[in-house]
């Protein structure tokens, strides 16, 4: 595994981290509901996006590997 695959996961793990930060510790997100939509969409969004792109890499995994 290359040391980019590593970046490009620490990133989507820093996405996941700016949208718990956004909905759970940001401030402005208290007073404004329409704006917590927004971060709820965005981290919906964001959720399936990831899960899509990690279960088909375990899919090609699994093909590439039958046996393990």
């Amino acid at each position: 595994k290359s040391w980019w695959s590593y970046v490009v996961d620490a990133s989507d793990f820093a996405m996941l981290a700016i949208v718990y930060h956004g909905l759970k510790l940001g401030t402005d997100l208290n007073s404004q509901s329409w704006y917590r939509a927004i971060w709820w969409f965005y981290g919906l969004t964001l959720a399936a996006v990831l899960i899509r792109k990690y279960v088909l890499r375990l899919r090609g995994k699994a093909k590439a590997n039958p046996a393990a």
